[in-house]
């Protein structure tokens, strides 16, 4: 069995847009960063891209904001291209099918004080689609 399971524990880095493709499935395209353990300051970041799928990509819209602490679980995936140029290029990325959340909630007041839920947000496993357009 070839298959790749890959956890990770980081910040959102951009805000969260979810798209719906042609057949109707929602999904959403980010990243994520986390320190490198050889890193002390921060400086030293890794920026991996991901895209999540379904429930999962609404959950991380609703609940979720830029810089806000998440954990995504899920495979890696490599996109191969090649440019108008005639160049060869290819990327790794991330398809969360599974995330946790970390920390308060997407919304605080000018006081610090964060909205009550009747419940925290929930677990969110996701069900890849790959028939989307970007």
């Amino acid at each position: 069995m070839n298959y790749c399971n890959i956890t990770v524990g980081g910040r959102i880095v951009r805000e969260i847009e979810l798209k719906t493709s042609a057949n109707g499935n929602t999904y959403s395209r980010n990243a994520i960063a986390f320190d490198n353990k050889r890193s002390k300051d921060g400086a030293d970041s890794t920026f991996l891209d991901f895209t999540i799928f379904g429930k999962g990509a609404e959950l991380m819209e609703q609940y979720l904001a830029k810089g806000q602490p998440v954990i995504l679980t899920g495979y890696l995936e490599q996109s191969n291209w090649e440019t108008e140029a005639g160049e060869k290029r290819s990327k790794i990325a991330m398809v969360a099918d599974r995330m946790d959340f970390v920390g308060g909630a997407k919304d605080d007041d000018d006081n610090g004080n964060r909205p009550t839920r009747s419940s925290s947000p929930p677990k969110a496993k996701t069900k890849t689609k790959r028939d989307f357009d970007d």
